[in-house]
């Protein structure tokens, strides 16, 4: 709103000496056909008209001065930059210049916007007149400002910097032939939106009933001084806005009418807090018989905010709600697969388990000669595919069972020296018959003759029948 302005002298102007700057002008006609395309790093403008070929400033520039000079020096490593209004501080960059080209006598540039503000300002139409800033000597572009004039010629819009969160506009301005009468003085830059202008309108002391906040006295103010305040306030100039009240607790009605128009626009409050502010607001409007119309409208102050003020709040409370919601799922569904992760370890250990217990019963059954040491395996595979119930009952079963093999307590085959002791014998408790038929038995296993078999049986038994 109402800002002391900062009006730069013609002979301290902040324009380099080696800089020459030639400024185009888009219509709203021009600025709905440019294309833009939101990317990772801000908004990319395509094709903007920045230069023509023709006599600026009494100099000639050619097409073929453009392709030489601008086109085929430009690097677009080198980062040109996009500026505000010609500055040379890195603080009003607003961009770079991505890629130029001629087409005709026009040249149009290519330029990725970075700053917030600007991206912003060019949603609204409000970059409409591009400058370009070239070297006298002919080293190419230097750089491309986004700038901005009023209609009066005795100053020219060169910044402005906006805080909606306390809704002052700071604008700095150059000048020539600027009347000694308005040195100093307040004013207010307006948009004409049937001219498509900014204009400078400069304030007489009568038309001024309100104080200048500057923003140092604004951080001073308590808390109570401002219609929006965060609980609790860590940050004066992020948890605070929109003062309306001085130091002394007095209402000022050109800042409560400020902050109605700008409440809308203030961001990092929640919609309950911006209608209670609202409220307030339109309260001490009533009281006061503040008139107010904004770009927006007239404020309406019926009863229905009330209405409003407490829908905000149950939708606040359902989307408070609804989120807690949403975080419980989302720990339950943690828990959830930490639980599946649990269960899949457990059913890995008992299988562990299972097998374990299952090689334990068959290597019993080995010892008992149930199997044979190259079945082992085999049976291991078979058995810990069954439940524990059939287990038992194939372990029964093969218990059983003949023994296939005839093991000692090692597990192994036993030796000749122990199959050979199966025929030792008593003759003294034996009949003749039977030590017969022992020793044919013998030879027949040995494939021996009778004879020889039986003269084995006689030398290892001391008695002879």
């Amino acid at each position: 709103m109402l800002r002391k302005l900062n009006y730069a002298e013609k002979d301290n102007k902040k324009l380099v000496d080696d800089t020459v700057h030639v400024t185009f002008s888009m219509d709203k006609k021009n600025i709905k056909d440019i294309e833009t395309e939101e990317v990772d790093d801000g908004l990319l403008l395509k094709s903007i008209p920045v230069f023509k070929a023709g006599k600026h400033r009494g100099t000639e520039y050619t097409e073929k001065y453009i392709d030489n000079v601008l086109i085929n020096q430009f690097d677009v490593k080198e980062n040109v930059p996009v500026q505000a209004d010609h500055s040379e501080s890195y603080q009003d960059t607003l961009g770079y210049v991505k890629k130029l080209v001629r087409k005709g006598t026009m040249l149009y540039a290519d330029m990725l916007l970075l700053a917030d503000n600007a991206i912003s300002r060019w949603k609204r139409g409000l970059m409409k007149k591009w400058s370009v800033g070239m070297y006298w000597d002919g080293r190419g572009l230097r750089e491309i400002s986004a700038v901005a004039f009023p209609y009066i010629k005795e100053a020219s819009v060169l910044s402005e910097t906006e805080d909606l969160s306390v809704g002052l506009k700071t604008v700095n301005i150059e000048s020539e032939n600027l009347p000694d009468d308005i040195e100093g003085k307040n004013g207010i830059i307006k948009y004409d939106e049937k001219e498509e202008k900014y204009y400078l309108e400069i304030l007489n002391d009568s038309s001024n009933d309100c104080s200048i906040w500057t923003i140092t006295y604004i951080d001073s103010l308590p808390d109570s001084a401002f219609a929006l305040v965060k609980n609790p306030v860590q940050d004066k100039s992020r948890d605070r806005a929109l003062p309306y009240r001085d130091k002394e607790g007095n209402i000022d009605k050109t800042h409560v009418i400020n902050a109605l128009v700008k409440i809308n626009d203030v961001k990092g409050f929640s919609q309950e807090q911006i209608a209670k502010a609202k409220t307030t607001l339109d309260n001490i409007v009533k009281n006061g018989d503040i008139k107010v119309n904004t770009e927006e409208g007239d404020i309406d102050m019926d009863e229905t905010k009330l209405n409003e003020l407490a829908e905000l709040k149950a939708k606040e409370m359902l989307k408070e709600a609804s989120e807690k919601e949403e975080k419980l799922s989302e720990e339950i569904k943690v828990k959830d697969e930490k639980l599946a992760e649990t269960l899949k370890e457990k059913k890995a250990l008992e299988q562990k388990l299972d097998l374990s217990e299952v090689r334990e019963t068959v290597a019993t059954l080995k010892s008992e000669g149930k199997i044979t040491p190259a079945e082992e395996e085999s049976v291991v595979d078979f058995m810990a595919g069954l439940s524990k119930d059939q287990r038992v009952k194939y372990s029964e079963m093969l218990k059983k069972s003949d023994s296939k093999v005839n093991l000692d307590e090692s597990g192994k085959q036993k030796s000749e020296k122990q199959e050979k002791d199966e025929f030792k014998m008593d003759f003294d408790e034996m009949e003749v018959e039977e030590v017969e038929r022992v020793i044919e038995k013998y030879a027949e296993k040995k494939g021996i003759p009778v004879n020889d078999a039986r003269d084995i049986f006689y030398e290892k038994n001391s008695a002879k029948k």
